[in-house]
């Protein structure tokens, strides 16, 4: 499955890098297929305004999301997969730490996998 990703400072890409899967950024355009969304968190909490307005036009494709931030931050830690899957009805697969630990790497993998085996039930 396609994991689209945004990032800021690097850290989603260099997370994504250790997992083997295929990546595009947010900023490559349209996506014509199903797709899990990892996104960086501002601020308090927010999803990037980028973020929104990619989703404006491709949210039909999306099936999952992930945030990464620093826990540093408390509450507001990846809370932009609860924003972007309260919105678009859509599980949340991870909330990552900065560039992502060992642990983190293995959880999103499993959410993925287990997003995939249910997508292509439902074909």
């Amino acid at each position: 499955m396609l994991i689209v990703y945004a990032t800021r400072t690097g850290n989603t890409r260099r997370f994504l890098s250790k997992t083997g899967f295929r990546t595009q950024p947010i900023e490559a355009g349209d996506v014509t297929e199903p797709f899990i969304l990892a996104t960086y968190t501002d601020g308090e909490g927010e999803v990037p305004e980028r973020v929104w307005s990619f989703l404006e036009t491709n949210s039909k494709q999306l099936v999952g999301v992930a945030a990464g931030g620093s826990r540093n931050f408390g509450q507001w830690f990846g809370r932009a997969a609860d924003e972007i899957a309260a919105e678009y009805d859509v599980p949340v697969i991870h909330r990552f730490e900065l560039s992502g630990t060992p642990s983190d790497v293995e959880t999103f993998k499993k959410g993925v996998g287990t997003l995939v085996k249910l997508y292509q039930s439902e074909q």
